[in-house]
């Protein structure tokens, strides 16, 4: 492989990774912005999971920058700073899980272009995106009686 050609494979191998990072990121944004009331359900069942896209558009600068820069301090250095950042979210990663359960999922009466979502799942975490929530008492079984939020949403297909 001459130099040239090289040069011309990294800088194709940067634009890809830059590029798909970029549509990573308009699917986030997608996925968030029909994840609000009344928004389509199957474009925020797909791409509404910003820890996971996060992680990807993470790695993806990550491999563009090892790829691109040469200088192995700037790598090295790259790669300590991804790998520390990488544990301290950890935590983050592990008490954002989504935790949720679909318990209802019923087309509108008369209507085929609404359907109706319930969503079930722990009062640990507040959800966003303007659900209304409400407490339901615990079940006779449960042995420590926690508490359960329940979202109810409707969303067009």
């Amino acid at each position: 492989m001459t130099a040239t050609t090289a040069v011309r494979w990294r800088r194709r191998t940067v634009q890809g990774l830059l590029g798909g990072a970029v549509v990573l990121a308009a699917l986030g944004l997608v996925g968030d912005r029909c994840s609000e009331d009344g928004g389509l359900l199957t474009p925020a069942e797909l791409f509404h999971h910003p820890l996971l896209f996060g992680t990807l558009i993470a790695g993806a600068l990550l491999a563009a920058v090892l790829i691109g820069v040469r200088d192995i301090v700037v790598r090295a250095l790259t790669t300590v700073v991804a790998v520390l950042l990488g544990l301290l979210a950890s935590p983050f990663y592990i008490l954002a899980g989504d935790g949720t359960r679909t318990s209802m999922h019923e087309a509108a009466p008369g209507r085929d272009d609404r359907h109706l979502v319930v969503e079930e799942g722990s009062a640990m975490i507040a959800r966003s995106g303007g659900s209304t929530s409400t407490k339901a008492p615990a079940s006779p079984n449960a042995g420590g009686g926690s508490a359960t939020s329940t979202a109810t949403r409707a969303r067009t297909p």
